[in-house]
């Protein structure tokens, strides 16, 4: 294969490859603004300047667009390398204005660092500032400022390019060149959240974020967007224990770069909950957990004695651990033998836009196939409904039930079925678990905790343990990552791996096993 020499390491290249690329296989940062992997390239910031060494006479070139050659000698950083982007740096900020004071890009600016790293310690013009407007309206969910704004034209891109809706423009020429909407209409994209995350400065801020909090006060996890099939991998941003911020996370197996606006902002205010049960409730009244447990236990076990039926209907936001420790509680409890059906409610696939949302709004739904629970369309779930004596639910998302059982029990932070429900068990959101959600493609990834929930609230899989204490279950697994290795051994697909050990990027179980086996 061809070769090229960069920074004294001599390392091979695929055709077409670019110096930018091939850099950052070496873990070598080139500073761009304009260059973004998923996006066409345009190399019009310059700011990725490198010298390069033959073939050809010596010289300085952008590294976004500069494909490979063999016998290239590439440097990176030089005294001439160095000049260049200074004087790229002085270009830029000689209208930009002095808002880091109060810009939410403060922390995650790269124009900061990069000024930091190779900017004058002074500027040199004596003229004022060029004005824009500061905080024009361009969407339901971003505001953009023009005078922050460094032209990459990212955002321009990623909306032709990827989202599919030319919504903005640049528009003026030379000096007078601008970012801007078309006269009468705004940004309608489902995915405009994104504009904010690749600007590479304060141009484009989320209302939802803007003057919130500083970057460098939040705590990132990174988790599983449960909003589609999807299973978009995520960070979530929090502060004094409550998510302030949603962002993809880059994953190639999974969701690219990018996150679609229904999972960032709905999971926004789905972890935030205005009101939330404090605890277990036993007929309404506020009980410990061994005591909702205990009512939960005689409750199915006198129903199955008495020849009725319990329906099990499991969440397909479930994680794979919770699932599989809900079907060893009830199916290994000698008492409930044969008198157990567990299901779940069918999740329509509708809506979905082609790019990354599915239209199956739910998180797990591959799981709940996996592990063998019945899936039960509206007529078949109303008819098992009607037959069940006792109705177990760690699906809050089921909105109402047209039917009476004798015995409902239900899994709830703040489901309206629970002021129904006999025995109500406290809980808990993604946000505050661990364990494993599978995708729609089969990826399985870990989500971790980023919450703290209240004291009082045990959370699903600790219910579920004390309910498999009070149904005499014997072996259950105490921990998440227990569950998983059982989970994953019993379904012959772990291959030795752990929930601790899981790839960042998620991992095809069956694939890791049969590579194990080879």
């Amino acid at each position: 294969m061809p070769k090229i020499t960069l920074n004294g390491r001599e390392i091979e290249f695929p055709p077409g490859q670019t110096v930018m690329l091939a850099a950052r296989g070496l873990g070598i940062d080139i500073p761009h603004y304009c260059w973004h992997p998923a996006l066409s390239v345009v190399g019009s910031c310059r700011m990725c300047q490198v010298e390069v060494h033959g073939p050809g006479p010596k010289r300085l070139t952008t590294a976004c667009n500069l494909p490979c050659v063999d016998g290239m000698v590439i440097v990176t950083e030089s005294p001439a390398v160095a000049r260049a982007r200074a004087g790229v740096l002085e270009d830029l900020l000689l209208n930009h204005p002095l808002d880091c004071p109060i810009c939410d890009k403060a922390g995650e600016c790269w124009l900061q660092d990069y000024a930091y790293e190779y900017g004058a310690a002074v500027g040199r013009n004596d003229f004022p500032r060029r004005k824009w407007n500061k905080r024009v309206d361009i969407a339901e969910h971003v505001l953009l400022d023009q005078e922050r704004c460094i032209l990459c034209t990212r955002c321009v891109r990623f909306l032709d390019e990827y989202a599919g809706k030319a919504e903005l423009a640049v528009l003026g020429r030379g000096a007078h060149s601008v970012i801007d909407i078309f006269p009468g209409m705004k940004v309608s994209s489902g995915y405009q959240g994104n504009l904010a995350d690749i600007c590479p400065v304060g141009a484009l801020t989320l209302k939802e974020f803007r003057f919130q909090t500083r970057v460098w006060y939040l705590e990132g996890t990174d988790s599983v967007c449960p909003s589609c099939s999807r299973g978009c991998s995520i960070t979530l941003d929090v502060r004094d224990n409550a998510v302030r911020r949603v962002r993809p996370r880059v994953n190639p197996e999974v969701n690219g770069h990018f996150m679609c606006d229904v999972g960032r902002f709905g999971l926004l205010k789905a972890y935030q909950p205005a009101e939330r049960l404090a605890g277990a409730r036993l007929q309404g009244e506020a009980v410990d957990l061994a005591q909702a447990a205990r009512a939960a236990a005689e409750g199915m076990t006198q129903a199955a004695r008495a020849g009725g039926g319990v329906l099990v209907l499991a969440s397909p936001d479930a994680t794979n651990e919770e699932l599989f420790l809900l079907k060893k509680v009830l199916l290994e409890a000698a008492a409930l033998r044969g008198r157990v059906t567990l299901a779940f409610r069918q999740v329509a696939e509708e809506g979905g836009d082609g790019i990354l949302q599915t239209g199956q709004n739910a998180g797990n739904v591959a799981g709940l196939r996996a592990q063998g629970y019945e899936e039960l369309d509206a007529g078949a779930l109303a008819a098992r409904l009607g037959a069940a004596s006792a109705l177990y639910l760690l699906d809050e998302g089921l909105a109402r039930l047209d039917v009476e059982p004798e015995l409902l029990i239900v899994h709830a932070m703040r489901s309206a079925l629970a002021a129904r429900a006999g025995v109500v068990l406290p809980g808990s959101t993604i946000a505050e678990k661990e364990g494993t959600l599978t995708n729609c493609d089969g990826v399985t990834q870990r989500i971790r905790p980023a919450l703290r929930p209240p004291a009082t609230v045990a959370g699903d899989f600790n219910c579920l343990l004390a309910l498999g204490r009070e149904l005499g279950a014997s072996g259950l697994p105490r921990t998440p990552g227990e569950a998983f290795i059982a989970w994953a051994d019993a379904s012959g697909e772990r291959g030795g791996l752990t929930l601790a050990a899981l790839p960042q990027n998620g991992i095809r179980l069956a694939a890791a096993a049969k590579e194990a086996q080879s």
